[in-house]
């Protein structure tokens, strides 16, 4: 995908909602994914837990968590 937007969504789905290991690899390209990284909208657990996986991965500059993933006040 030559897009950053279009990439990064699709890296954001496969990261957070992925079955297996082999599906992000075959997907995510590790190279574009840390150049992307600062500016996914991801979940607070997905990002936690990839960052300790990869502490390669550059700091965020504000946190970013998807809408979809907040909590509601009944």
């Amino acid at each position: 995908m030559d897009d950053d937007g279009s990439c990064s969504v699709l890296y954001q789905l496969t990261l957070q909602n992925s079955g297996s290991i082999e599906e992000i690899c075959r997907i995510v390209h590790a190279a574009r994914l840390t150049a992307l990284w600062p500016t996914m909208i991801l979940s607070v657990r997905c990002r936690q837990l990839w960052e300790t996986t990869f502490p390669e991965f550059p700091a965020v500059r504000e946190a970013k968590e998807h809408p979809s993933w907040t909590t509601l006040s009944a």
